[in-house]
């Protein structure tokens, strides 16, 4: 179990957020790309300036190239960052439906993989954004199922998680 410490606090790079502890998990509603972007590139670029192995998971229309282009308004040398393995961005289909489906457990051992590429590294932890953009209706409940789960399995692990939603695919 990871016990936390004052100086184990995180900046989010979000203002009105301040600062997490590792094994945070929160959610942010977007109505625009720009939107998702103002929110987007402080979480990654704080990451980066605090040692943080970042992973982007980019949503359904959001190409890996049009990601990179995105970030670096906010982050200029995104694609130094890229080639250097600080960070990682992958397509929604390679995290979450890496067999055309999409099976939690599969999602979760990626978590576990990736945590340990970033501490084998040297990174302090990681910090990772997953967009639901691609969300369908049939696996909504399944998805919500994994959300709560996600709560539990970084609980005690140097992760911290901001999952991005477009209110128009989520209904109260």
């Amino acid at each position: 179990m990871l016990t936390l410490l004052a100086s184990d606090l995180r900046p989010t790079g979000i203002e009105i957020m301040g600062e997490a502890t590792w094994g945070t998990h929160f959610c942010n509603f977007y109505e625009t790309q720009q939107d998702m972007l103002d929110i987007l590139i402080p979480f990654f670029k704080t990451g980066l300036e605090h040692h943080e192995y970042c992973v982007y998971i980019t949503e359904a229309d959001l190409a890996v190239e049009k990601a990179e282009e995105s970030l670096k308004t906010g982050i200029p040398d995104i694609r130094r960052l890229i080639e250097e393995k600080k960070i990682e961005i992958i397509t929604h289909k390679d995290w979450y439906l890496k067999k055309g489906c999409f099976d939690a457990a599969e999602v979760f051992e990626s978590w576990d993989e990736k945590l340990q590429f970033a501490i084998n590294t040297g990174f302090d932890g990681m910090r990772l954004n997953g967009n639901a953009t691609w969300l369908e209706r049939n696996i909504w409940d399944t998805f919500i199922e994994y959300e709560t789960d996600l709560n539990s399995f970084i609980k005690d692990k140097k992760i911290i998680v901001m999952c991005t939603y477009p209110p128009i695919k989520c209904l109260a």
